[in-house]
């Protein structure tokens, strides 16, 4: 919204997810990560594949994978997800309940996903496969200088393996009112580090 009607917004903020002004040409993610880039973001091709929607499917298998994203662990710490790989499906039999979302969270959670018939995640994941889509929506404006003149907030999560800080370097380009703000915690800072967030938004507005 704020890139094709900026005279609607008066100020925008993201958290964790760094700004990325629209390119050329397309590039494809294999071929970026095969170049040595972005090889933290190699989970997207596992969740954009087959292989999770998959295996990910009944209300164990979810509350199974939902748990193990929320960052819950087993007792020799093993883990659900490792972003140059992926979802670690092995693992989740194995994993005790993440400490970001109470029972009664996790219980909504599972319950709406198996609204949706088998399989369940087929919708979630389909964010994964748009990422053409999205860069061919884009392309208009491509071709002219982005810069979001309302004031802006980005804040990063320390241990966040997916979106690390160092994302954000030149966001300023774009946003010359930026304010940069980082809490501790994962990628999952707005549960994990709730009050935090909070207070560097409050501040901000």
């Amino acid at each position: 919204i704020a890139l094709w009607h900026p005279e609607l917004i008066k100020g925008v903020f993201s958290v964790c997810t760094p700004f990325n002004a629209p390119m050329k040409p397309w590039l494809p993610l294999q071929d970026l990560i095969a170049m040595g880039k972005l090889k933290n973001f190699t989970y997207q091709l596992q969740l954009a594949g087959p292989d999770v929607e998959k295996a990910i499917q009944g209300e164990e298998k979810v509350r199974q994978f939902l748990n193990g994203m929320w960052g819950g662990f087993g007792p020799n710490r093993e883990h659900a997800f490792v972003a140059e790989k992926g979802v670690l499906l092995d693992n989740l039999p194995k994993l005790d309940r993440t400490v970001l979302l109470s029972e009664e969270e996790l219980n909504h959670y599972v319950e709406k996903y198996m609204l949706q018939g088998a399989p369940q995640l087929r919708g979630p994941l389909n964010w994964y496969r748009t990422r053409k889509i999205n860069w061919e929506e884009e392309l208009p404006l491509a071709d002219k200088e982005v810069k979001l003149e309302m004031p802006t907030m980005f804040i990063a999560a320390t241990n966040d393996s997916a979106l690390p800080p160092s994302m954000s370097a030149g966001m300023e380009r774009y946003m010359p009112k930026l304010t940069r703000a980082e809490v501790g915690g994962s990628h999952w800072a707005l549960s994990g580090a709730s009050d935090e967030v909070n207070a560097h938004i409050g501040k901000w507005l």
